[in-house]
Formats: C-alpha cells, structure tokens, sequence
C-alpha cells in the first residue's frame, strides 16, 4: 500500500508543473544563463526600488493627514476634495 496521500501526490504534481513550466519558459538550451541572472537581478532591485516607493507614499499619506487633523472640519472637507482632484489629475482619470 502506498503511504503517499492525495495532498503529498498534488505537492509533487504541482512542483512537477512547476519546474515544467519554468524549463519551457526559462529553458538553458534556448537561453543566456549569465543574461538570465542579470535581468533577475534587475527585476530584484526594481522591486526593491518600488517597494521603497510604496514605503514614501504610505509616509506622505501620514504625513498629509496628520496636517488634515489640524483643520477645522469645513476644512478637512475642502483638504479632502481637493487632495482627490490633485490624486485624479496626477494619475489622468476622467
């Protein structure tokens, strides 16, 4: 009797799918191996860039609200609107 279960035979199948997926994609014989690990390790540090990014928006965000708590509400109302037409203009939504 087999001691595999369904879960360990999906595992496998998957990692099989997997590193198929990856020869046919990313095969040596079709690719540059020193080239591959140069593009890799851009698409590392542009993430890092990125995340870094993400990190000073989230903190000008704070930062952009904790200034709102200082207004009045008609003011917070008029900070708001205009913060969403600056988000709007900025990102070209019509």
């Amino acid at each position: 009797m087999c001691s595999r279960t369904y879960e360990d035979v999906s595992e496998i199948n998957k990692g099989e799918k997997v590193m198929n997926f990856y020869n046919q994609m990313f095969n040596p014989n079709y690719i540059n191996q020193t080239y591959f690990n140069q593009k890799q390790q851009e698409i590392a540090q542009y993430e890092h860039e990125q995340d870094k990014e993400v990190f000073n928006t989230v903190k000008a965000c704070h930062d952009m609200l904790d200034a709102v708590r200082k207004l009045d509400e008609q003011h917070q109302q008029q900070a708001f609107n205009l913060c969403l037409a600056e988000i709007a203009k900025t990102m070209g939504w019509k």
